[in-house]
C-alpha cells in the first residue's frame, strides 16, 4: 500500500479486564510487499517503525473498555510503499498479560481537524470526550 506524511492510523481496542500487563504495538514497514516479521519475539524484521504504543510501560494502563488510539504519519519524505503490522508484544506471558481486542482500523487521508481546547483536554486526559462520535478514551500520538 502507498504510505505517506499526513495519513491517519486508527484504531479501537481494549483489554478483557484489567489485572494483567498487556502492550500492543503498531509498527511500519517502508519496504514494499516485504513480509520479514524478523526472526525471534524480540526483533522486528523490516517494521522497524514505531507509530503507536499502547501501554509502553507495561503496567496495567491498558485500557479495559474500547478506546480510541491514532497517530498521523510524519517524517517520510516521499511517497513509499509498504506495509503496517500490529505487535503484541510481552516479554514474559507466565505473568504478564491476558486478552486483547482491536476494533475499527482505519487509514484515512482526511485531514485531522483542529482540535477546540475543550476536545485538545479530552485527548490529554484521557476523559469522556464531548463531540459526537467519540470514544471515551481517545489518544492521539504524534
Amino acid at each position: 500500500m502507498t504510505i505517506e506524511n499526513g495519513l491517519l492510523f486508527s484504531f479501537y481496542t481494549a483489554a478483557s479486564g484489567q489485572g494483567f500487563p498487556d502492550r500492543l504495538e503498531v509498527r511500519y514497514s517502508t519496504n514494499g510487499a516485504s513480509s520479514d516479521v524478523g526472526s525471534s519475539g524480540a526483533s522486528v524484521g523490516d517494521f522497524s517503525n514505531p507509530l503507536i504504543t499502547v501501554n509502553p510501560d507495561l503496567g496495567l494502563d491498558y485500557p479495559d473498555a474500547m478506546a480510541w488510539e491514532g497517530a498521523v504519519l510524519a517524517g517520510l519524505g516521499d511517497r513509499v510503499t509498504g506495509r503496517f503490522a500490529f505487535r503484541y508484544f510481552i516479554p514474559d506471558t507466565s505473568i504478564n498479560a491476558n486478552f486483547i481486542g482491536i476494533d475499527t482500523v482505519r487509514l484515512t487521508a482526511e485531514p485531522v481537524p483542529e482540535p477546540s481546547s475543550v476536545a485538545f483536554a479530552c485527548l490529554a486526559s484521557r476523559r469522556s470526550c464531548p463531540w459526537p462520535g467519540a470514544a471515551a478514551n481517545a489518544t492521539l500520538r504524534n
